[in-house]
């Protein structure tokens, strides 16, 4: 009821589907070679993971002219297999219904949530793929059955697919602990595992095969060059250069005219397919995922270490840039579309200062950009709540965790617990260390992990303060297999 509310209001308020993105942003293959060369397309596509590019071309491919519909239901699907998951996780570890329906209301009303579901990218997509994940986690532990486990790691294995933070390593670490932890169902674990980790892996295997890299993202370099080389000025690294300590790419922003750069040499030869041989696309956008833009990006990849190395307190100032993007909230990305910024602009800056804390206005910090003939500044208004709740997340969750680690306390809660944490983790370090842009759409992947961690704090607060046990609905499951007694809950 609360989803179904939630979309009739900003229905009402005139929010709708944006498949807008697919004709213009660096992360879609070009439409034109989705819909008349799509698989092969899609198995030369290293730029990035392809599940973004495969529900894309899909669309395109079976209801052409009807794509638009098929988006649009299947990130409703999402958002509401979201929701219920939501409320699933936080029911279950905390015993508490009001808490999941708080934590649950938190996500649905929240104006980031509609805009990212109304909007084609990978982020909402992976949003969702990692919460079902931990309630299918939790159902796994709880039973001990095949289906569950299987569908955990075929989860994890597509949010591997869509985005570029959840490396192949991570899924054999998120393996390697499940196994420790339920030793005595190590083999069933395995097996589960072992389809939805080879395909993965395969992928990664093709990318290293074609591109020479072992991962899903072949444009890392392009994301490290935001916090490195373009924080040092122009002049200074233009010494650099006639040094030959960088390359001439050094130089050259990606926002800027690289493929002029790109032009004044020939950096790779054609072979044959469109999406490695085009340098633009059919709406004159730059193809990265050209053959061309993959020596580039390993050239910034390059120049970027050796800048880090050379100018670590630029890397620091831009690291603290980056922080002020990741604390503001998600919706604030100028990349939706401006009917939908307009519908929900006065709801915005009413629950943007009851979630988040935020000031009523925004302030605007300057991203060096090579290429602008003026200066670049991007808008932030950071949260104190947002700021607060996150250093207390990172505090409450390492100090849990190391908990639970040093008293061997394998239970359904704690290894959930720490999968949700761990997770949160992994999108602040990759969010805010490699990129210095879109922090808070980064954020967003892992935003319903915050308030279902938050929800749980402040249960876990309010039992303590009023002497109140935890519940033992947590554990029963682990009481039936005999890990555990009923005298270690009391």
């Amino acid at each position: 009821m609360a989803f179904v509310a939630s979309r009739a209001i900003y229905g009402f308020l005139g929010v709708t589907y944006d498949a807008s993105p697919m004709d213009s942003f660096l992360q879609f293959i070009d439409p034109v070679l989705l819909k008349n060369a799509f698989w092969q397309s899609l198995y030369y596509y290293h730029a990035g993971p392809p599940m973004l590019n495969l529900v894309a071309g899909f669309g395109l491919g079976v209801f052409e002219a009807n794509a638009y519909w098929f988006y649009a239901i299947l990130f409703h699907v999402l958002g509401l297999c979201l929701v219920f998951s939501v409320f699933f996780i936080t029911n279950r570890l905390c015993g508490s219904r009001p808490s999941a329906w708080v934590a649950t209301l938190l996500i649905c009303f929240s104006p980031s949530f509609v805009l990212y579901e109304n909007w084609l990218m990978y982020t909402f997509i992976a949003s969702s793929l990692l919460i079902c994940s931990a309630a299918l986690l939790i159902k796994y532990l709880d039973s001990d059955r095949f289906i569950w486990g299987f569908l955990f790691f075929v989860c994890i294995a597509m949010l591997s697919l869509t985005r570029t933070f959840f490396l192949f390593y991570w899924l054999v670490l998120v393996l390697l602990i499940l196994v420790i932890v339920r030793w005595q169902s190590r083999k069933q674990i395995l097996v589960c595992a072992f389809v939805p980790l080879l395909v993965c892996f395969c992928w990664n295997a093709k990318n290293f095969y074609l591109f020479n890299t072992f991962s899903s993202s072949s444009i890392t370099g392009l994301s490290l060059n935001n916090v490195t080389t373009l924080t040092v000025p122009w002049d200074v690294l233009r010494g650099h250069v006639e040094k030959g300590e960088l390359s001439r790419f050094a130089l050259v922003s990606r926002y800027g005219p690289l493929h002029k750069a790109i032009e004044r040499e020939t950096l790779a030869e054609f072979v044959g397919v469109p999406v490695l041989d085009n340098a633009t696309n059919s709406n004159g956008q730059l193809n990265f995922n050209s053959l061309e833009m993959l020596v580039a990006s390993n050239h910034y990849l390059k120049d970027s270490l050796q800048v880090l190395k050379m100018y670590p307190r630029n890397y620091m100032s831009a690291v603290l840039t980056s922080h002020m993007v990741y604390l503001s909230p998600a919706s604030l990305n100028p990349y939706f579309s401006v009917a939908n910024l307009q519908a929900l602009q006065s709801t915005n800056r009413f629950l943007d200062r009851l979630l988040y804390g935020t000031s009523l206005n925004s302030v605007r910090v300057e991203q060096p950009h090579f290429g602008y003939n003026q200066r670049y500044s991007i808008e932030v208004k950071p949260g104190v709540v947002l700021a607060f709740f996150s250093g207390i997340i990172f505090l409450y969750g390492s100090w849990r965790c190391l908990l639970i680690v040093f008293t061997r306390d394998w239970r359904t809660h704690s290894i959930v617990f720490g999968y949700l944490f761990g997770t949160w983790l992994l999108v602040y370090l990759a969010g805010v260390y490699f990129e210095l842009s879109e922090n808070n759409r980064y954020r967003f992947v892992a935003e319903p992990v915050f308030w279902i961690i938050v929800v749980l704090m402040v249960n876990h607060l309010w039992r303590s303060r009023s002497g109140r046990p935890v519940s033992l609905s947590d554990d029963t499951a682990a009481v039936r297999r005999g890990e555990v007694t009923q005298d270690m809950f009391q």
